[in-house]
């Protein structure tokens, strides 16, 4: 049994191996070029260009619509199959000799 806390230890030495064997350039702070005004500039840009591209804008309405039928329907759908499925565990059970239902209520 002491076995599997010697044997769990082996991917944390390797952790430390792996994290000790970054080069140091990592180590260095990188310093940004771009201004937040140059960011929200270049967003603009972008987004502009995602509802003037008829494909692009294609793949991105569809996606959306997908996204939020798929949630929609979900909040629906979820309470009516739980139901659903409840009704006929109560179906099931009720149909069964008592000796088997006092074992299903008693969970044995």
């Amino acid at each position: 049994m002491q076995w599997i806390f010697l044997f769990s230890i082996i991917p944390y030495i390797l952790d430390f191996f792996l994290i000790w064997s970054y080069p140091d350039t990592l180590n260095e702070q990188v310093e940004s070029t771009i201004s937040i005004k140059k960011f929200i500039i270049h967003s603009i840009k972008q987004l502009k260009n995602v509802f003037t591209n008829s494909s692009l804008r294609k793949v991105v309405i569809s996606s959306s619509l997908f996204d939020a039928i798929f949630k929609v329907l979900k909040d629906y759908i979820q309470p009516i199959l739980k139901d659903i499925i409840l009704v006929s565990g109560i179906y099931i059970v009720v149909s069964m000799e008592a000796a088997t239902q006092l074992k299903i209520i008693l969970g044995l």
